[in-house]
């Protein structure tokens, strides 16, 4: 412990060690570290808004309330309820939100919202539109949902080569990067390491980088500074799920993949980055295989879901679920399009306890049909298939700088299917006491975050 404190010590006296990695953030702030640290400091402080100073009236709190509620019990029925009729024969709701330091407000009603209605950094917008119809089987609920948070005035080429300033940065050996993220985010790196233990391993190829990322927590350590309500959150996660996600492009090169594990409370991610801002395959990556995501351009890939969920000692496999994924950048935006248009290929299993259960599933209740229903729903909708849209506007003559999340769902109303998702939700979602405590450790994090942020900002202003 001395040891450490000395170097340490060393590394806060030459501060050139501890600015390599806001160094390499530079293109942020349009070259300028000192400049990316005052755009992270004012998304630090949104955050803080956001998440910790919450505000909405009455009406609109009682609604979210319920509508929260009603979607981890996965009913379509009820949330449909709640919202307004309109005059087009379905119903809708609609929000509005604005950041002011040191608050966020956000409400549903007409009144209040036209008050705050506006594009300034950390407002929001909400559209939610609904109309039901019926199948031969089900009730189904189209839904319309838009989401638009307005951002600093920060280009989206500034952020991405912000992400590859990084690579440099991790290029070294893992001990070599350990001290300059000590130097760089001492109390950040203080407050991880009490819960979580982080891997980092690199492989270099001439100028490609090989990244895997492996963070497992620490339940011990969970435990031990009193985090009980999340300890046993994540103790009852037991192994409820296990899921691998894989990033092909056209041509079925393997680009990035993702893994999480409920049982060993762990998550890891593996990348290649190279240069000229580009991405390349995991394996056998050539000059020509690299993907820029700053070209100009129409690219496509595909996420491809495997994995296991498991409740009462029964398994839901997933073997393959494709998503189809057309991403476009131009001058004016970046955007990212999911397309839910497969059904996945999967199967239901118990052990020698609940096979019989299963086998009644199967058999009296068509478990299987169901699930498969509900995705043929989910790829046929009234307008095509499902989708989700994330993207990045840059500032134009019309709007500044915004992210906007648009998705039309159609969603199969089912008894059998609201049951397994109200089952699955009790063991996922955290209940309020653990919310708390996830809650209070997040403003750990933060807070050692701003703190590293502040002695940052010093050292910038001697130079």
């Amino acid at each position: 412990m001395i040891l450490r404190r000395l170097i340490l010590f060393f590394l806060i006296l030459n501060p050139a060690y501890s600015r390599e990695l806001w160094k390499s953030l530079s293109p942020m702030g349009g070259g300028s570290s000192s400049q990316t640290l005052l755009i992270l400091e004012d998304y630090l402080n949104l955050f803080d808004s956001f998440v910790f100073k919450h505000q909405q009236d009455e009406k609109t709190k009682l609604l979210f309330n319920k509508i929260m509620a009603h979607t981890m019990e996965f009913d379509s029925k009820k949330i449909y309820r709640l919202l307004e009729t309109d005059t087009f024969g379905g119903r809708h709701l609609y929000g509005n939100g604005i950041y002011k330091t040191p608050g966020y407000f956000f409400s549903i009603d007409q009144k209040a919202r036209e008050e705050i209605k506006n594009t300034h950094f950390g407002s929001s917008q909400l559209v939610y539109e609904a109309l039901k119809r019926a199948d031969s089987i089900d009730t189904i609920y189209d839904m319309f949902i838009g989401y638009n948070f307005f951002l600093k005035k920060v280009h989206y080429k500034n952020y991405y080569q912000s992400l590859f300033g990084l690579k440099d940065y991790i290029r070294g050996s893992l001990p070599q990067l350990e001290k300059q993220i000590d130097a760089s985010l001492p109390k950040l790196k203080e407050v991880f390491d009490r819960h979580a233990k982080l891997q980092l391993h690199t492989n270099s190829d001439r100028s490609i980088i090989n990244t895997k990322i492996n963070m497992k927590v620490d339940m011990h350590q969970i435990k031990k500074y009193q985090y009980g309500h999340i300890y046993n959150y994540l103790y009852n996660l037991s192994n409820i799920f296990q899921g691998t996600v894989k990033v092909y492009d056209e041509k079925e090169k393997l680009y990035a993949v993702f893994k999480t594990d409920s049982l060993n409370k762990e998550v890891e991610m593996e990348i290649s980055m190279g240069d000229n801002f580009s991405f390349y395959p995991l394996k056998k990556a050539n000059k020509e295989d690299g993907v820029n995501f700053i070209d100009k351009g129409t690219k496509k890939f595909k996420l491809v879901l495997e994995g296991v969920l498991s409740l009462l000692e029964i398994d839901f496999n997933i073997k393959k679920y494709e998503i189809p994924i057309l991403y476009q950048y131009t001058d004016q935006m970046s955007s990212a399009y999911f397309e839910f248009s497969q059904i996945p290929s999967f199967n239901i299993k118990g052990n020698k306890f609940t096979s019989p259960l299963v086998s009644l599933l199967k058999g009296v209740f068509s478990i299987e049909q169901k699930v498969t229903h509900f995705f043929e729903v989910l790829k046929s909708g009234k307008k095509g298939p499902s989708y989700l849209t994330v993207t990045y506007f840059n500032e134009n003559e019309l709007t500044p700088e915004s992210l906007y999340f648009k998705s039309n769902l159609s969603v199969l109303d089912n008894f059998l299917l609201k049951l397994g998702f109200k089952m699955v939700s009790k063991r996922i979602i955290p209940n309020d006491r653990e919310m708390d405590e996830i809650l209070l450790l997040t403003k750990d994090f933060q807070d050692a975050f701003q703190t590293d942020l502040i002695q940052a900002k010093r050292e910038f202003s001697a130079i």
